[in-house]
């Protein structure tokens, strides 16, 4: 049943001996035709939003293993950027004392040989 309203009819109504219960009449036919969409889109609409729960949840599950990956790997990188840090500061003191001792060694190889 599909509702359609007359607005030239419904003013000739009101003006007519019908006056306001051509409104009350026109009011009455969309309660009517408003309950019986929603009584036929309802259950579809339901199980439209259960789909997409879902569907939702689904997404939710995958961004928080996404996000727990990204965690990981973060934290790998930090890990991996302080032991190299780490090793970079160790092997600046190292060579540094190598350096020291190469001069020192040149140094006293030139006074023995002399």
């Amino acid at each position: 049943m599909t509702y359609s309203l007359n607005i030239k009819k419904l003013f000739t109504d009101l003006r007519g001996p019908r006056g306001a219960e051509a409104i009350k009449d026109e009011a009455q036919k969309i309660k009517t035709e408003l309950k019986h969409l929603s009584d036929v889109y309802r259950p579809q609409a339901k199980a439209k939003l259960r789909e997409l729960e879902g569907q939702y949840k689904v997404l939710v599950g995958k961004i928080r293993k996404a996000q727990v990956e990204l965690e990981k790997e973060a934290k790998k990188t930090v890990s991996l950027l302080k032991n190299l840090t780490k090793s970079s500061s160790k092997a600046k003191a190292a060579s540094r004392t190598k350096k020291t001792t190469k001069k020192s060694a040149k140094s006293t190889s030139k006074k023995l040989s002399r």
